[in-house]
């Protein structure tokens, strides 16, 4: 798979210079390189404009108590035009700019988020899943209002009840009793 990944990325590299070349003897040097400049600025200042509406309405799912998963595939996608957009070439700098826009994100996105659950739920043993492999917890915020939010499981129904010493590292021990009044 790295192999695969690999000689894509060659090959990939191998298309963007043989693109630009072809441009830059139509087009001219100095033109060809004003608009490569022009292509990473305008999709930076848009990455980043994008990126902070992402984390605003993961912040909004957060506080709603949602799983935010939509607003973190979105980021993901940011991130990944980012990437295509910062280096230099008019092919990876269009596929960037295809995906601030959000319909093609939210098609892409979704894309790769099914390969992601499908995969993941072929690796979960059977007894750890619940209907097609979907999360039964909840979302809550932590108790103290800071840090976040946090997926938790259902309660466990099994108890179990433990006899044991707690020790103090500055200096005192604490006997526990059963944690049961047995």
């Amino acid at each position: 798979m790295i192999l695969w990944l690999g000689l894509g990325a060659v090959a990939a590299a191998l298309l963007e210079i043989v693109v630009i070349v072809r441009v830059a003897a139509r087009v001219g040097n100095a033109t060809t390189l004003l608009s490569l400049v022009l292509f990473s600025a305008v999709g930076a200042g848009l990455v980043k404009h994008q990126g902070l509406s992402a984390m605003r309405r993961l912040r909004e799912s957060v506080r709603e108590g949602r799983i935010p998963t939509v607003a973190i595939v979105d980021g993901a996608m940011l991130v990944v035009a980012g990437g295509l957009l910062l280096p230099p070439g008019f092919l990876s700098g269009m596929a960037g700019l295809l995906l601030l826009i959000p319909p093609v994100r939210r098609l892409v996105g979704g894309a790769v988020a099914d390969s992601i659950r499908a995969r993941v739920v072929r690796r979960i043993p059977m007894a750890q899943r619940s209907g097609a492999g979907r999360f039964t917890g909840t979302w809550k915020t932590s108790p103290t209002g800071a840090g976040g939010a946090r997926a938790s499981s259902p309660p466990a129904t099994d108890i179990i009840d433990i006899d044991g010493e707690e020790i103090d590292l500055f200096g005192g021990t604490v006997e526990l009793g059963p944690v049961r009044g047995d």
